[in-house]
């Protein structure tokens, strides 16, 4: 088997045997195939189309790269969360104690961002102490004794997709929904338990920018999840404004925080719904009565308790939160409506202050970010605050106008945009809402 006759084949739109991907995956992780030729192989993909036996395959071979985790011997039902990105987004921070509050086993492995969305780990980092890299001994202890952990992945965990991610972001073969399924999915296969739950973002801050993508993209995921024996659901979510009014490292914790403690907000109300559909599925309840329980462990404050747990062991200490000293606000300019928040523009501006990573060596200042005080559907008057901007120097009046231009307020009123679009179950029905 040679690995042109491979990209040969692709190239004219013929299916890829089983076999064939795996000899294309193993050879990228031996170095037996070089760059340019996973490069050229990528854009026939990307080109030519994969279908889903194909990605079933490029997924398996990716899983199979690398160690696959079992914590098959540790009581209770493990449940694995993923969300495609965005911005204010601090979901995993509320779920996983919630669920770890309900019994449930959570290793959650997470990445460091690049670009406006930022990363898990990132937000873990902005706690003074806190490891996130963690033996699995270690992490046995605390699924044991907590209930859950978040750590950052593995070196030997998929290294298959770390090489083909890194060549798909230079040669502009990122947004392939089989290539994007194949990513996630093999991650999430390599440490996955009972049940993977996928939070979908579409919208103006989010990589599917339209619900028939991301509706696309949840499908193909959840079947593969289904394939592999793994129970899979996943909720198309909306990604057209913030999910939380806090963007930025260190205050993104302190938005999760806040819903712990009983905020009310967007961010509470799709946590509660992602965990809800967990326990609905697992313990084959229908879905006001897992709410129930969600929300009691959320309003007693069992979920908080848990969140603390985690940091502690992890060796975090919250005290240590630190936000920028300047805070700049960003005032509305006439009386109306808050028709839109560019969720995309107000993530690449907070990268701009330090915020995120445009390269992987950027050093990120977990300070820096904003705070809205509107939503959308919200009415202001000229002169209202529209959100505060945190940073460690005084804006230029370019960087100022920036900001204000991330709010678009019309004389017109509307109606409060929908959080949830659309759910997938474990079966592969679609609900949508």
């Amino acid at each position: 088997m040679k690995i042109v006759d491979i990209i040969n084949k692709k190239k004219h739109g013929f299916s890829l045997s089983e076999e064939e991907i795996k000899f294309f995956v193993d050879g990228v992780v031996q170095g037996d195939v070089a760059d340019y030729q996973a490069s050229a192989l990528l854009m026939a993909i990307c080109l030519k189309g994969f279908d889903f036996d194909e990605t079933l395959y490029l997924t398996r071979a990716m899983r199979d790269s690398g160690v696959v985790m079992d914590y098959s011997h540790v009581d209770g039902i493990k449940v694995d969360k993923h969300s495609t990105g965005g911005v204010g987004d601090s979901t995993s921070f509320i779920i996983m104690p919630i669920l770890a509050s309900l019994g449930y086993k959570s290793v959650k492995m997470s990445g460091r961002g690049l670009g406006h969305t930022g990363g898990t780990i990132d937000k873990l980092d902005s706690i003074k102490g806190l490891s996130s890299s963690l033996s699995k001994e270690y992490i046995e202890n605390q699924l044991n004794e907590i209930g859950f952990c978040i750590v950052g992945q593995t070196p030997d965990l998929c290294p298959a997709d770390k090489i083909l991610y890194a060549l798909r972001d230079v040669t502009a073969t990122v947004d392939n929904i089989a290539l994007i399924s194949a990513s996630i999915m093999s991650k999430k296969l390599a440490s996955a338990g009972d049940l993977i739950i996928l939070d979908v973002k579409y919208g103006d801050g989010a990589f599917m920018k339209n619900f028939s993508d991301a509706l696309s993209l949840a499908e193909t995921m959840c079947a593969i999840g289904r394939r592999e024996g793994v129970k899979t659901i996943a909720m198309i979510t909306d990604m057209n404004e913030p999910l939380s009014k806090y963007v930025g490292n260190s205050l993104e914790i302190e938005g999760a925080i806040g819903v712990l403690k009983g905020d009310k907000n967007r961010l509470r109300d799709l946590s509660v719904a992602l965990a809800s559909n967990v326990v609905s599925e697992c313990e084959n309840i229908d879905y006001a009565e897992a709410f129930f329980k969600v929300c009691k462990v959320l309003d007693d404050g069992t979920a908080y308790e848990k969140f603390n747990q985690m940091i502690a062991h992890q060796g975090g200490d919250l005290s240590s939160l630190k936000v920028a000293p300047v805070v700049t606000e960003i005032l509305a300019k006439e009386d109306g409506f808050v028709h839109k928040i560019h969720a995309e523009k107000l993530g690449e501006l907070v990268c701009d202050l330090g915020g995120g990573r445009r390269k992987k060596e950027d050093v990120i200042d977990y300070t820096v970010g904003v705070i809205n005080n509107v939503c959308v559907s919200l009415e202001v008057k000229k002169g209202d605050v529209l959100c505060k901007v945190y940073s460690n120097e005084c804006l230029s009046d370019e960087i100022y106008e920036k900001f204000s231009s991330v709010f678009e307020v019309r004389r017109e009123s509307l109606d409060k945009p929908r959080l949830i679009y659309a759910k997938i179950n474990s079966v592969g029905e679609i609900i949508l809402y």
